[in-house]
Protein backbone atom coordinates (compact mmCIF):
# COMPACT_ATOMS: atom_id res chain seq x y z
CA UNK A 1 0.00 0.00 0.00
CA UNK A 2 1.75 3.33 -0.62
CA UNK A 3 1.83 5.66 1.86
CA UNK A 4 -1.51 8.54 0.76
CA UNK A 5 -3.32 5.41 0.38
CA UNK A 6 -2.14 4.87 4.46
CA UNK A 7 -2.88 8.34 4.84
CA UNK A 8 -6.16 7.98 3.14
CA UNK A 9 -7.45 4.51 5.22
CA UNK A 10 -6.57 5.79 8.36
CA UNK A 11 -8.12 9.12 8.20
CA UNK A 12 -11.66 7.72 7.22
CA UNK A 13 -11.00 4.95 9.74
CA UNK A 14 -11.01 7.83 12.58
CA UNK A 15 -14.15 9.26 11.19
CA UNK A 16 -11.99 12.21 9.87
CA UNK A 17 -12.53 14.91 7.26
CA UNK A 18 -9.18 15.93 5.70
CA UNK A 19 -10.12 19.36 6.85
CA UNK A 20 -9.82 18.20 10.61
CA UNK A 21 -7.00 17.14 9.70
CA UNK A 22 -5.18 19.88 8.40
CA UNK A 23 -6.49 21.83 11.25
CA UNK A 24 -5.09 19.80 13.84
CA UNK A 25 -1.49 19.25 11.89
CA UNK A 26 -1.54 23.06 10.86
CA UNK A 27 -1.52 23.13 7.10
CA UNK A 28 -3.55 24.21 5.23
CA UNK A 29 -6.87 22.07 3.68
CA UNK A 30 -4.95 22.52 0.02
CA UNK A 31 -1.60 21.27 1.52
CA UNK A 32 -3.13 18.61 3.02
CA UNK A 33 -4.78 17.59 0.24
CA UNK A 34 -1.99 17.72 -1.88
CA UNK A 35 -0.54 14.95 0.54
CA UNK A 36 -3.30 12.97 0.45
CA UNK A 37 -3.51 12.92 -3.82
CA UNK A 38 0.66 11.98 -3.88
CA UNK A 39 1.09 15.71 -5.53
CA UNK A 40 3.14 16.75 -2.74
CA UNK A 41 5.47 15.14 -0.54
CA UNK A 42 5.66 15.15 3.44
CA UNK A 43 8.04 16.78 5.33
CA UNK A 44 9.32 15.19 8.31
CA UNK A 45 7.90 17.74 10.82
CA UNK A 46 4.46 17.65 9.17
CA UNK A 47 4.54 13.66 9.09
CA UNK A 48 5.37 13.66 12.79
CA UNK A 49 2.43 16.05 13.54
CA UNK A 50 0.42 13.83 11.27
CA UNK A 51 1.26 10.53 12.50
CA UNK A 52 0.37 11.90 15.94
CA UNK A 53 -3.18 12.94 14.88
CA UNK A 54 -3.46 9.65 13.08
CA UNK A 55 -2.01 7.17 15.79
CA UNK A 56 0.35 5.81 13.42
CA UNK A 57 4.40 6.16 13.55
CA UNK A 58 5.45 8.68 11.33
CA UNK A 59 7.79 6.15 9.17
CA UNK A 60 4.98 4.03 7.82
CA UNK A 61 4.75 6.96 5.71
CA UNK A 62 8.13 6.91 3.93
CA UNK A 63 7.33 2.88 3.57
CA UNK A 64 5.87 1.51 0.53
Amino acid sequence: MKPREKIINRRKEKGMTSKRVSELIGITQGGYSHIESGSRNLTVPVAKRLAKVLDMHWTEFFED
